[in-house]
């Protein structure tokens, strides 16, 4: 059930999953509860002090968004499954990073539309209309990442950049 509802990128529906292991609608919601705070009541214990900095490193290295596929390469384990869990690393660790999610294929803190809204906010109040490089230079200010900028401005919905010089 966990790989199902809690280290998954996309959620089995509680009536599915009751109908699947044959038990009612608030048991699966109970078990998930529970996995929920035994999760969250490791990740403050001591034994998690080391997973703690590898999370703080990761969204370090995620900023504000990034592709799912850094998240995957932030570390050689992520791609691997942990077998306890039926579930690849990656899906562990974003499960326990507070605030992010996987949309559209990028990893963002917080809500997807709310930055491409700020996103389009910076760059139609820009002075006059930004180059590619000034648009990068401006969604760097928000927390994403020089090197995968370009990447997000063109997952904008109903955003254009023209690149003048």
């Amino acid at each position: 059930m966990a790989q199902n509802r809690v280290f998954t990128d996309s959620p089995g529906a509680v009536d599915e999953l009751a109908k699947l292991f044959a038990v009612s609608t608030p048991e699966i919601e109970e078990v998930e509860a529970d996995l929920r705070v035994r999760l969250k009541k490791w990740l403050v214990s001591d034994d998690a002090r080391p997973y703690r900095t590898h999370l703080a490193d990761v969204q370090q290295a995620l900023g504000k968004a990034a592709p799912k596929a850094r998240l995957v390469e932030a570390a050689d384990w992520h791609g691997k499954e942990i077998r306890a869990l039926e579930v690849p690393g990656w899906q562990f660790v974003l499960a326990s990073l507070p605030g992010h999610r996987l949309m559209d294929g990028w990893i963002v803190d917080g809500d997807l539309d709310e930055l491409h809204e700020r996103t389009r906010s910076l760059i139609i109040n820009a002075d006059r209309p930004p180059t590619l490089e000034q648009a990068i230079e401006l969604v760097v200010g928000i927390g994403i990442h020089p090197e995968v900028a370009r990447d997000w401005l063109a997952n904008v919905p109903r955003l254009r950049i023209l690149n003048q010089p």
